[in-house]
């Protein structure tokens, strides 16, 4: 038996008004929240566990963003991915600082479904690591993978 409590939730209003948002844990005790808000996609971090959030980064104006999701690295860098007017799917990577390390690029051609898109890492056995990305195309649920993060087939 344990003596541990079980993990107590707390809900807090953000005051955010937002289309699509995704929250990642950063590997350095930090909370990434990206989301899509009138069109445009942005960024902010938390250190103290989601009280409070930085101003917000415009990661891309839009306008007709309308997903979002993010991860942090390996490598402790952020990508950001989000599907853009066209279908496609466009993305950003950022340093731990937050300092561009590759400006926007085209993820995936798509195009895509207006449905939520994830991303995650993965490791192959015997092969190096990825990224995985789930999509919706065709009303069917892709999977498509990048080892560079800029680039999925």
């Amino acid at each position: 038996a344990s003596n541990t409590s079980p993990l107590a939730w707390t809900d807090k209003p953000s005051g955010l008004t937002v289309a699509a948002a995704s929250v990642r844990w950063g590997r350095v005790a930090r909370l990434d929240l990206a989301t899509i808000e009138a069109g445009a996609v942005r960024l902010r971090t938390s250190t103290n566990e989601g009280n409070s959030y930085s101003v917000a980064t415009t990661i891309d104006a839009g306008p007709g963003n309308t997903q979002v999701c993010s991860i942090v690295g390996a490598s402790n860098a952020r990508h950001i991915y989000w599907r853009n007017s066209a279908g496609a799917v466009k993305g950003q990577i950022l340093d731990n600082a937050g300092n561009v390390v590759h400006a926007t690029f085209t993820a995936y051609a798509g195009p895509v479904g207006d449905s939520p898109i994830s991303v995650d890492e993965s490791t192959r056995v015997g092969a190096a690591h990825r990224l995985v990305m789930h999509v919706s195309e065709g009303g069917a649920i892709k999977e498509i993978y990048s080892t560079d993060g800029k680039t999925f087939t």
